[in-house]
């Protein structure tokens, strides 16, 4: 079952990618997550106790891998998305996000959950 969702939101400045997650569980479970930012290609493993946040900062783009996208609360440059309606039974997920220049030259940043 996979589900993708895409938002683009335009920017005017050379901005950095900012990724805030929080264990948002009402169980006391751990979230253990993967990811690698810009151009590494080694994965970073964290794990994430109930109620605690982490912050990714890249240039590019992040890529991540988490056993529970339903548990997570993610912060995106500042904007919430909500992972609860697209994950409502838990499970595996994806999140991808990058800067991309439109066509008209403007940086773009873009993101992508996958269940």
């Amino acid at each position: 079952n996979q589900t993708q969702v895409q938002q683009t939101a335009t920017t005017t400045s050379n901005i950095k990618l900012s990724l805030v997650l929080t264990n948002n569980l009402e169980q006391n479970r751990t979230i253990f997550i993967w990811y690698s930012t810009d151009s590494s290609t080694e994965k970073k493993h964290i794990t994430l106790a109930k109620n605690k946040t982490i912050t990714i900062d890249a240039t590019d783009k992040i890529d991540l891998d988490t056993n529970n996208l339903y548990g997570l609360k993610i912060l995106i440059n500042g904007k919430q998305i909500n992972t609860r309606a697209i994950a409502y039974q838990g499970g595996v997920g994806k999140l991808r996000f990058w800067k991309h220049k439109n066509p008209n030259g403007k940086t773009e940043i873009k993101w992508e959950i996958n269940r």
